[in-house]
């Protein structure tokens, strides 16, 4: 007589819940979400349609929260919204919602989800579906998670990139960099104090305008910007250069500058190392 209730409190299979009646069937948008944690970082992958009816995915990230995010966004194939659909069908995904929290809490550690907007017949507006990294998944669960992920990464892999720009959430206000664009000493800053790496050379930059750069002879040095020169650096697509003087005599001064979202680091004889961001 306790048989329906011993099953209501097993935790779901893939199988079971594919058997299942699905709650939504028409997917529109899906959205990647990782991040938060003790440096606050932030990793989103979006896809959708714009107003113009083309399929976007926009790809986000800022490892910290003190710094700005970068925003890549590209054009994709048109059918894309349509495999990833017919991959949640098939997986009956728009109810994984009912797996149940976990019963552990990490607490400041990131968070993981993946969120899917459905439209609904005859509504305005639609309705969502946030699948939890948290829950108590079996582990196929995540296998799934990974391949939906990979179809997004397969159609960007295909896509065309068409616009690349920092995001600043206090200003709400987008910043590029190019030779005929002007940035502000504010932007300029702004821009530097993001988390750049190259192998094993890295630039961490502050809001006391403080740059302790692993950079050759100047490894584990501080620096302070000296000046803000708006014009381009030799041959380099930005419309400003920055000096650096050192904290102590002994460190030469060297110039930043930056080129398609690389920043490069030249010392006195104009010898270049560029550094991506993370």
């Amino acid at each position: 007589m306790f048989t329906g209730i011993f099953l209501r409190l097993r935790k779901p299979t893939l199988d079971s819940i594919r058997k299942r009646k699905a709650r939504y069937d028409d997917l529109c948008e899906a959205r990647y979400y990782h991040g938060g944690g003790m440096e606050g970082s932030r990793y989103v992958t979006k896809v959708y349609r714009n107003e113009d009816a083309k399929t976007i995915v926009s790809i986000e990230g800022s490892a910290r929260h003190d710094i700005l995010s970068k925003f890549m966004i590209y054009e994709v194939a048109d059918d894309t919204i349509d495999k990833l659909n017919e991959f949640v069908k098939e997986y009956n995904m728009s109810i994984w919602d009912i797996f149940p929290e976990s019963k552990f809490e990490v607490l400041d550690a990131p968070s993981t989800s993946l969120t899917l907007e459905f439209n609904i017949p005859g509504q305005k507006y639609g309705e969502s579906v946030t699948i939890s990294y948290d829950r108590d998944m079996p582990d196929e669960a995540y296998d799934v998670l990974n391949n939906f992920m990979k179809l997004i990464s397969q159609s960007v892999s295909e896509g065309k990139l068409c616009d690349t720009y920092l995001y600043d959430f206090d200003d709400e206000r987008k910043i590029y960099v190019g030779k005929d664009i002007e940035n502000s000493d504010e932007d300029v800053e702004k821009i530097i104090h993001n988390d750049w790496e190259n192998g094993d050379v890295r630039l961490y930059g502050g809001y006391d305008s403080v740059l302790i750069i692993n950079y050759g002879d100047y490894e584990n040095n501080e620096f302070r910007i000296k000046e803000i020169i708006h014009e381009p650096y030799r041959d380099h697509n930005a419309s400003w250069y920055i000096v650096l003087e050192g904290e102590n005599d002994e460190n030469k001064p060297i110039y930043l500058t930056m080129d398609d979202w690389r920043l490069f680091i030249s010392d006195e004889k104009g010898n270049d190392l560029y550094l991506e961001s993370k």
